[in-house]
């Protein structure tokens, strides 16, 4: 990252062993950022938030979607300084209520604040974006598939 002085764009999505140093090399290192995505870097951390806008002041786009270390207080702190921005993603951030969402949406009036759901959710239940409940007969084929992969890593097991 020392060596990318003039990068704009930077796209760490689903890095999930990423630790401070490398946001802090980010940071330091690339103050042209303009577009940056640490969606599922589960160690991102206040501390680098505040490192990342402290130093990439032309900041236009951001996605911290599933950065579940993230607090509310810091959010609120941080992102109103950011003059530039104009999007931002903070979607499955567990410390941001509610309430925490529509202050920092009133802090913001210039960006498209994108939040789609509080929590991680489990990519094989579908019942959180389709809405309602899961139909029984999915619930009893679901049960069912269980049964039958214990059942295999069971057999697994005994043949070692």
């Amino acid at each position: 990252l020392r060596h990318l002085r003039r990068l704009q764009c930077l796209n760490l999505s689903g890095c999930s062993q990423l630790t401070t140093k490398t946001f802090t090399a980010v940071a330091r290192y690339n103050e042209r950022l303009e577009d940056v995505t640490f969606s599922g870097c589960k160690h991102f951390l206040d501390e680098d938030l505040r490192q990342l806008f402290n130093s990439c002041s032309l900041m236009i786009r951001l996605d911290i979607t599933g950065c579940q270390l993230l607090t509310e207080e810091c959010l609120l702190e941080v992102l109103p300084r950011a003059r530039g921005l104009r999007w931002l993603a903070v979607s499955a951030i567990p410390k941001l209520s509610a309430q925490g969402l529509a202050r920092l949406r009133s802090l913001l009036p210039q960006v498209d604040v994108r939040c789609h759901m509080r929590t991680q959710a489990d990519p094989n239940d579908l019942s959180l974006y389709l809405g309602g409940q899961v139909p029984e007969k999915i619930k009893k084929i679901k049960a069912v598939n269980k049964k039958k992969n214990n059942n295999a890593d069971t057999k697994g097991k005994k043949k070692r």
